[in-house]
This record gives structure tokens, C-alpha cells and sequence, in this order.
């Protein structure tokens, strides 16, 4: 797999880990009345990159399957992510779209995001869910980890009432 390739993979990664698994948390700023505040550290697993032709180059329509391991911000197991994020757009900062669906003990969150390879801040909207987070929405703001090991992404999660 070509370097490229396997930057595509982080950054899809990385904006696919905008994705919920639930933990007690404290926002940085007051949320409006009934907003739910979630805290997530994810770590990427391998992922699978889709070299659609023309092969052997990072291009329009390319894909990478991208799972993460959840975690609370205590460091207890909460779930798993898994996504589907496609290029959009070529360049030196090419676009990517992510839709996933983070499977939790109590229910799933779906999630869909666009992004540039080099946003430092990715954001993704929270479309649905199904048991505890049935009907759920609101959105998540994701960043590497400090430390800058980009297979470590932290989540804030804003679920609205």
C-alpha cells in the first residue's frame, strides 16, 4: 500500500471517529438545558483501503473501511466503531465523506461527516440511533490525541434532548 493510501486511511480515521460510545463527562462550556456531554478515546484499528480504478493512486471514489475500539475516558471498553469514508474530491487537500455506526452496549449511534485531510478540527452530525439513543441527534467534535499519534482520536459528544 502506497503512502498515500495509508494517509487516506488515517484521515478517514480519524473524522470516523467521530462516533459516540457513552461515559460521564463535564463540558468545557455550558450546554443548553437537556444537551448530554460525552467524552470517547478511540483507537484505530487496521482498515481496508479500496483502490478503485485507475489503481495504484489515491483518487475520486476511492474508499477505506475504518474500525476503532471505544473507549470511556477512564479507559474502559464501551463499544466499537465501523465506517465507510469515501474521497471526494483529489488534491493536495482532498475532501472525504464518512458515514458509520458505532455498535454500544445499550444501542447504536449513527453518524455522518465531509472534511479536508488537513482540518485539524473534524466535525460530524449524530443522524440516529437505535435502543437507549433511539432518535437521537446533535453532534461531535474530534481531534487527535495530544501527542499527535493520529490512531488516537478524542471526542467530544454533544447529544441533544
Amino acid at each position: 500500500m502506497s503512502r498515500r493510501f495509508a494517509l487516506f486511511a488515517v484521515a478517514a480515521a480519524a473524522v470516523s471517529s467521530a462516533t459516540v460510545a457513552l461515559a460521564s463527562a463535564g463540558a468545557d462550556s455550558p450546554a443548553p438545558q437537556g444537551e448530554r456531554i460525552v467524552r470517547l478515546v478511540e483507537h484505530q484499528r487496521p482498515d481496508h483501503v479500496i483502490d478503485n480504478p485507475p489503481r495504484g493512486r489515491l483518487g475520486t471514489g476511492d474508499q477505506a473501511v475504518v474500525t476503532k475500539a471505544l473507549f470511556d475516558e477512564h479507559g474502559a471498553r464501551v463499544g466499537s466503531l465501523h465506517s465507510l469514508c469515501t474521497l471526494t474530491r483529489g488534491g493536495r487537500n482532498p475532501g472525504v465523506i464518512c458515514t458509520g455506526v458505532a455498535r454500544l452496549r445499550d444501542g447504536t449511534l449513527a453518524v455522518s461527516a465531509a472534511f479536508r485531510f488537513q482540518d485539524d478540527l473534524h466535525l460530524a452530525a449524530v443522524t440516529g440511533g437505535t435502543g437507549a439513543y433511539a432518535g437521537a441527534n446533535g453532534w461531535i467534535e474530534s481531534r487527535t490525541a495530544p501527542g499527535g499519534d493520529p490512531s488516537v482520536n478524542e471526542d467530544v459528544i454533544h447529544l441533544l434532548p
